[in-house]
């Protein structure tokens, strides 16, 4: 009933991403994801070449999500990987305690990581999730709240990656 009103409806995703339904409404029109074209970043933080290569996301908002970034963290610190991790802002990077595989930073431009990333870590946000699928990239989702949950199953659905409990994970 809500789309019945409305001329057009744009999705911000494909086809085989959205949700299922029972049917679709006809005014829809997807637009696929809207990943942002890449500007050219001389500075930006990158993979140092210790690979394999893992960028962290949780960025977007604040989500009380500092246990489960220290978490995946000390996870990546037990692996031979190497781990690049943003904050994006909302937790104070300093408060993160890692280890020498693993670069912290508070804004990493992914388009300019993902092109070297073997896997990426995330909360599910559509942005990340949109971003790794474009460069082909597995993730491991870890959702909190909103959106996140049902991004983060169908990225297990299509076999993109796989979903850990954020609120159950150790590392």
């Amino acid at each position: 009933d809500l789309f019945a009103r409305h001329s057009t409806i744009l999705a911000g995703v494909p086809d085989v991403f959205d949700a299922p339904t029972r049917t679709t409404p006809t005014a829809l029109r997807r637009v696929g994801f809207l990943v942002p074209r890449p500007l050219p970043e001389a500075d930006a933080p990158r993979f140092e070449g210790r690979g394999p290569n893992v960028l962290v996301s949780l960025s977007t908002t604040y989500m009380a999500h500092e246990r489960l970034l220290q978490t995946i963290v000390d996870a990546l610190g037990a692996m031979d990987c190497e781990g690049l991790v943003t904050t994006g802002g909302p937790v104070d990077g300093s408060a993160v305690v890692a280890p020498d595989n693993v670069a912290v930073h508070e804004f990493v431009p992914h388009h300019a990581v993902l092109p070297a990333a073997d896997a990426v870590v995330t909360h599910a946000g559509l942005g990340t999730v949109a971003a790794a699928l474009h460069h082909g990239v597995p993730l491991v989702c870890t959702p909190i709240a909103r959106d996140q949950p049902l991004n983060a199953g169908r990225v297990a659905e299509l076999g993109a990656g796989t979903v850990v409990d954020a609120a159950t994970a150790t590392p």
